[in-house]
Parts: C-alpha cells; structure tokens; sequence
C-alpha cells in the first residue's frame, strides 16, 4: 500500500506546568482511505481527551528515528507525558 492512502492518527496531549502550556503529540493508530473516500481507522490506543487528529503519513525522513511525531515537534517522553498526571 503506498503512503498516499495512509494516514496517521494521533491525540493531542495538554500538559501545564506552572504558566506553560505544552502540547504533545503522540501517534495512537493508522486510517486508511478507502475507494469511496471514508476513513478505515486502526487504533493501538484511544484518547482519555475523546479526540483524535488525522494527518497524512509522514516520510520516512521525516521520521528521525522518533516513535509518534509531527514533522517539526518532538516526541514526548514518557516523563513529560505524565508530568503532573496524579
């Protein structure tokens, strides 16, 4: 299957700390384009914030060797994911 029928799903991950607010994309799944134009969504995880964001696969050299990113952000690590979650 080429990449251009294959998108990534992630969810938007919200952490404050004191007046900063970081957003922190994780990748939690992948969809796939069917013929009529609809969406077949496989998800690895569902989103506790009940959104998820659907953007076109990136490139393999987009990838950097990340897990779960948007071209340009950084992954989050475990650490900062669950910052503050208690």
């Amino acid at each position: 299957m080429d990449n251009q029928n294959k998108k990534a799903v992630y969810t938007v991950i919200d952490r404050v700390d004191g007046e900063s607010k970081r957003s922190f994309w994780l990748r939690i799944g992948a969809a796939f384009v069917n013929r009529d134009g609809s969406f077949t969504v496989r998800l690895n995880a569902l989103p506790v914030n009940g959104s998820l964001q659907i953007r076109d696969w990136p490139a393999r050299e987009d990838w950097r060797g990340r897990e779960s990113t948007v071209p340009g952000e950084v992954a989050p690590t475990h650490a900062d994911i669950f910052a503050g979650a208690d």
